[in-house]
């Protein structure tokens, strides 16, 4: 009898343990008054166009306007858009129009004018190039003079092309990465200063900056040294830069934070305080993952999408005015392990249907303060807004393999009700909405949710 009573007792404290870290577990969102707005971080890199590898190409327009795409970075077309196909010899005469092969790249402009996308020019070269194009054997322009006229002259033509629309021009892509740049850095940083110094005096109401620099700049000690020094030689020389670029791929939502800091407080020590950050490359990282993880659950599961948009939530708060998704799409349906948001027959990914709750958040008139009261640290993130409706949105992440409840209340203590849930998980091929009666519901692991509150009024 006694071993039974210990056998029940035993159970009964472990039930009891259960509840209490169960309700231990459940976060309460306060939601209190406006606090400033949502930066509409929307953009991605490639696209509308894409061409396959096997150099067919199909038209993303429709994809990428139903979640809520707003700006291109014209990077890796694998050719088309880059300067070495525009451009094709160095020693030509740059200021010939008989120099440029404009019209194939132009094909690839247009769609993103067309689809009433904001191009975002990079000026330089894809990862690789195309069949059609020439292989490129060196990333260092061979003929310096020659190359920063071209530049002009290719931002010149785009510019009438895409008119007001054209804002912002970004020299080079990865400068740190051996496959971008074979030469010394201070070469590269020579021809970074005199080509912003060409394109300002020429247009001087675009916004002029780069170079996008590899993750490597903020995670390793020697990639924090190419940063101060490229930025000691911009300062000294007093070169006219308004933004600096630079990219992340990281299974660590927090690591976007502190990179976006990093960058913000360079800028800000080298005297570029009116300097914008821009992250014109972001993704999961394939090749460090977490023992819970795999590439597919990254790549084509909502792990992927709980991450970048536990990520997308916290460089609202870190003054970054430009984020591109790397990359709108795959270029093969056997690579659905590849870096796109959407297959190469547009079937989106968790992480396109993630960037549409952006899409609908970040079109909130304001931001409203939510503040998180939770009985211990959780990894779930939430940023919400009211849009012009006067609808109440939340945005929360759950990054995490542990299922999370929650529940939601006003700072006024006003009655929560009429409340829906869209919901992004594994547990479903798609979004899956649902209504709610009361203010309580759960966070699944590794899902991410929206959730709108009606206005009554």
């Amino acid at each position: 009898m006694k071993k039974y009573l210990k056998t029940a007792s035993i159970i009964l404290l472990f039930l009891f343990l259960l509840s209490f870290n169960d309700s231990a577990a459940e976060i309460t969102f306060v939601i209190g008054e406006p606090a400033g707005t949502i930066h509409p971080l929307l953009g991605v890199n490639t696209g509308p166009l894409i061409e396959t590898r096997e150099q067919k190409v199909f038209d993303s327009t429709e994809w990428y306007r139903k979640i809520g795409v707003t700006a291109v970075r014209t990077h890796d077309f694998y050719g088309y858009l880059d300067m070495s196909a525009i451009y094709p010899d160095q020693n030509a005469d740059p200021y010939k129009p008989s120099s440029y092969n404009f019209e194939s790249s132009d094909r690839f402009f247009l769609a993103i004018l067309k689809g009433g996308f904001e191009p975002y020019l990079r000026i330089g070269d894809s990862w690789s190039s195309g069949p059609q194009f020439p292989s490129l054997k060196r990333r260092s322009p061979v003929n310096k003079t020659n190359w920063i006229r071209a530049a002009v002259e290719v931002v010149r033509h785009y510019r009438k092309l895409a008119g007001p629309k054209l804002r912002y021009v970004e020299i080079w892509n990865e400068p740190d990465h051996r496959k971008f740049w074979d030469a010394s850095l201070n070469e590269f940083c020579i021809l970074f200063d005199e080509t912003a110094r060409a394109l300002k005096t020429e247009f001087p109401d675009l916004k002029i900056g780069g170079p996008g620099f590899t993750a490597a700049a903020v995670l390793l000690p020697k990639g924090k040294f190419v940063v101060e020094s490229f930025l000691d030689y911009l300062q000294k020389h007093h070169t006219p830069v308004d933004f600096i670029s630079w990219h992340l791929y990281s299974n660590n939502p927090d690591m976007f934070a502190s990179a976006a800091r990093f960058y913000r407080n360079q800028l800000d020590a080298h005297g570029f305080k009116t300097a914008e950050s821009h992250l014109t490359e972001y993704n999961t990282d394939g090749r460090q993952i977490p023992q819970e993880m795999t590439l597919s659950g990254l790549r084509m599961g909502c792990a992927g999408a709980s991450i970048l948009t536990a990520a997308w939530i916290a460089l609202q708060n870190e003054n970054v005015e430009m984020a591109f998704f790397y990359r709108g799409t795959d270029v093969a349906m056997d690579q659905p392990l590849f870096f796109g948001m959407f297959r190469a027959n547009g079937a989106p990914k968790p992480s396109a249907l993630a960037f549409s709750f952006w899409s609908r958040i970040a079109s909130c008139t304001s931001r409203l303060k939510v503040m998180k009261t939770e009985t211990h640290i959780s990894p779930l993130r939430v940023i919400g807004g009211r849009n012009n409706s006067g609808d109440i949105l939340l945005l929360i992440s759950n990054p995490s393999a542990e299922k999370i409840p929650w529940m939601i209340s006003f700072s006024e203590n006003q009655p929560v009700s009429g409340m829906t849930v869209e919901e992004i998980s594994d547990s479903y091929e798609s979004v899956v909405k649902r209504n709610v009666a009361g203010n309580k519901d759960c966070s699944p692991a590794y899902s991410v949710q929206l959730i709108t509150i009606k206005n009554k009024n």
